[in-house]
């Protein structure tokens, strides 16, 4: 029984001796040690309950023991990894998810400036259009306007035959 006392008092001091979370009492421990201690509890208090006698334990019930603890542990570890497996999905999705919003506020802006390119372009070839079409009027109203003046120059005036 003084094993059991002194396995407990061993786990008291581990446990003072731990640093403290700030702004609260708890504490952080190293889950491998503590449990290790808590294993040696549990096989002193199960080795003084039973007859002095039976002391020694079965080598198999030790092995059996033993493969309980690592098959637990690594149970632990399997579950551990899973849950750290789903946040990292889960960040990803969120990442993915911001990516392709982003995205889609990039393609619609993008597809509104190609709309407005598309509008000045139509613009611009119906300014030219009638550009055109003006330059060629204008052309024709110098013409008339030569040929008349050709005209003009060739035929006498009226007011100077008369004396």
């Amino acid at each position: 029984m003084n094993d059991v006392l002194g396995a407990l008092e061993a786990l008291e001091s581990y446990i003072l001796s731990a640093k403290n979370l700030p702004l609260s009492n708890k504490v952080i421990v190293n889950e491998k040690i503590a449990m290790d201690m808590l294993d040696k509890i549990r096989l002193l208090v199960k080795n003084a309950s039973m007859p002095t006698h039976q002391v020694e334990l079965d080598p198999k019930e030790v092995l059996v023991n033993q493969v309980q603890q690592m098959d637990q542990e690594a149970q632990r570890l399997l579950d551990e990894a899973n849950k750290q497996a789903d946040a990292i999905r889960f960040d990803a999705k969120g990442y993915a998810d911001d990516i392709f919003v982003r995205l889609q506020v990039m393609v619609a802006k993008l597809r509104k400036n190609l709309l407005r390119l598309d509008q000045n372009i139509d613009q611009g070839r119906h300014m030219l259009t009638e550009l055109q079409e003006s330059a060629v009027d204008q052309k024709e109203i110098e013409k008339y306007d030569t040929t008349n003046e050709h005209q003009s120059q060739e035929e006498p005036t009226a007011t100077s035959i008369s004396t």
